[in-house]
């Protein structure tokens, strides 16, 4: 009964529920007997085991009763005891998942953050230094790796972009980016957010509706990974070559065209070309406005830059979901919300265009 899901037999589903005071109490009480039994300098506290720590819907009441705890686990172990937290890689993710870890630091109930994927996964792209500008100067901040991890697509990505890859002067401030002059990138990359979680969160709706077996669903999944796993030699050069927005309108376009594949036509070959040009594209549109702002800003102004575009794609990310699934539930169905989704991605692509680079920085 003190399961966040207890109907559910999913691992995450069987993580502890921590909007119970029950497993709040639990949790506090091992604490306390480990501070009792042992001498030690520090603890972490690893959020990610597994990431999932509320009843669905309830993140937001969860945020506070979390942080309420971790000022309790603060008042146990005193100053002299470090206290490190092992959160989502990204912070906008963690905040929205009941975890906010910038809280707990700017309270002084946390000493180092460490964000981190989950399990098997890799990230090159961790917004490290978001987190850097959202976290008070005294936490220490360590970007983490996880078990077993796989190398291959954090290999092709450092290959495909090591030109890109340049890092801030040592010592440079942080300045305040003024955001008029990306006006069309960010309202491009907020519809590239609406757009494509519509795609991510109803396609196995939509491919079960219209019938398709089991493994061809599992052959979609396959052929979209091995798109993800492609795409950052697929599109480095295009992202070094080009300061305007034409590479972040390029790759929306074909994102609209993957999502409306499925919509036009239930052939398979349809339906697997969709699956593996949408995965071949998604994520380079994230690197593409990094690419962006690296471009068209000096290094003293990444971290403002990329903050603001996390900001306006998480807003997009946020409404897509309930947007594609009201419209679903009209006439049409899920075939016209994604057609909408596709729509909306096009809208980011010719936004996208309008997005002049800005005269070449110096610094």
């Amino acid at each position: 009964e003190f399961r966040r899901i207890p109907y559910r037999g999913e691992m995450r589903d069987k993580a502890l529920d921590f909007g119970r005071p029950e497993v709040r109490d639990y949790t506090f009480r091992l604490i306390e007997e480990v501070a009792a039994r042992y001498d030690f300098d520090g603890l972490e506290l690893d959020w990610m085991r597994h990431g999932y720590h509320f009843a669905p819907g309830r993140e937001a009441e969860g945020r506070t009763l979390l942080s309420a705890f971790m000022g309790r686990v603060r008042r146990l172990l005193g100053s002299r005891r470090r206290i490190g937290v092992r959160v989502p890689a990204n912070p906008v993710t963690a905040w929205r998942m009941g975890l906010d870890a910038v809280t707990w630091a700017r309270e002084g109930n946390a000493d180092l953050a460490v964000p981190t994927n989950f399990w098997r996964t890799v990230d090159t792209g961790m917004p490290i230094g978001l987190w850097r500008q959202m976290l008070p100067e005294r936490c220490l901040l360590g970007a983490g790796l996880e078990l077993g991890l796989n190398p291959v697509p954090a290999a092709l990505a450092a290959a495909g972009t090591r030109r890109l890859a340049v890092p801030p002067r040592p010592g440079a401030a942080h300045v305040r980016l003024g955001l008029r002059p990306f006006a069309f990138g960010l309202a491009a990359y907020s519809m590239f957010g609406l757009g494509y979680i519509g795609y991510m969160t109803f396609i196995i709706t939509l491919l079960r509706e219209r019938g398709l077996p089991g493994p061809a669903i599992v052959g979609f999944y396959a052929l979209l990974g091995l798109g993800v796993v492609a795409s950052s030699w697929l599109w480095a050069r295009l992202l070094q070559r080009h300061r305007s927005g034409r590479p972040l309108a390029l790759l929306n376009g074909l994102l609209a065209l993957a999502t409306a594949l499925p919509v036009a036509s239930d052939r398979l070959a349809v339906v697997f070309a969709s699956g593996l040009l949408f995965g071949g594209v998604f994520l380079s549109v994230v690197a593409s406005t990094t690419a962006l702002v690296r471009h068209n800003t000096p290094p003293a102004q990444w971290a403002s830059g990329i903050a603001a575009f996390t900001m306006v794609f998480a807003a997009g990310q946020i409404v897509g979901p309930s947007l594609v699934g009201r419209i679903a539930d009209g006439p049409g169905g899920l075939a016209r919300g994604l057609a909408i989704s596709a729509g909306v991605l096009a809208l980011a692509s010719l936004l996208a265009l309008a997005q002049p680079a800005r005269p070449a920085p110096h610094g």
